[in-house]
């Protein structure tokens, strides 16, 4: 069995071996996917967002505070199954399309407590580098229950609550699809 220790190390017999964790974040309308996607198809682990699949499974419940902590406890409960899954990838780069943090920050825009099972988890040491992107124009889907002003919240919570934890954020700019991918992979290369 392994144990989590600081700074992404896993101890495993003995031995400490580092686990890379990047985080592509955002709010809504952000590009945050169609970055993902492209980044997976160049070959890169990504951990695809898991808040997506929950609302659509979720969509014909009625919303209301009830409802929205049930989806964030689903969405928390499943990362933490999809983190834990990563003790194998010891040693490599792992991409996460949003992470637990996110869920934080969305409590605080339902005003909803934060789900149960994150309490224990040192969320300031979980990840080593944390991509903000910056929002795009803002296109309402199928999902997406907020409008232009709600998203430019939740990117604001994001950003703070990121920030508060003590992570050093790597704003993404608005450019091109392939000028945001070749920024995050040049910062990569340079991290190594």
């Amino acid at each position: 069995m392994s144990i989590f220790c600081t700074q992404n190390y896993i101890i495993s017999t003995s031995l400490c071996i580092i686990m890379k964790k990047v985080v592509i974040t955002g709010g809504p309308c952000s590009g945050k996917t169609t970055l993902i996607n492209i980044l997976s198809e160049k070959g890169y682990y990504v951990i695809g967002e898991i808040a997506r699949k929950v609302l659509i499974e979720r969509k014909n419940n009625e919303l209301n505070k009830n409802e929205f902590s049930i989806r964030q406890t689903i969405m928390a409960e499943r990362q933490i199954a999809k983190e834990k899954e990563l003790e194998t990838r010891k040693g490599k780069l792992v991409i996460f399309d949003r992470s637990l943090i996110d869920i934080l920050a969305y409590c605080r825009y339902f005003d909803i407590n934060p789900p149960k099972v994150i309490d224990n988890i040192n969320l300031s040491k979980n990840y080593d580098f944390v991509f903000i992107l910056d929002l795009l124009p803002f296109e309402k889907d199928e999902v997406r229950i907020e409008n232009e002003e709600d998203v430019l919240t939740i990117h604001n919570l994001i950003y703070g609550i990121y920030k508060n934890l003590g992570y050093n954020i790597i704003q993404v700019p608005v450019m091109d699809i392939e000028k945001r991918i070749n920024f995050i992979e040049d910062f990569l290369k340079k991290w190594g």
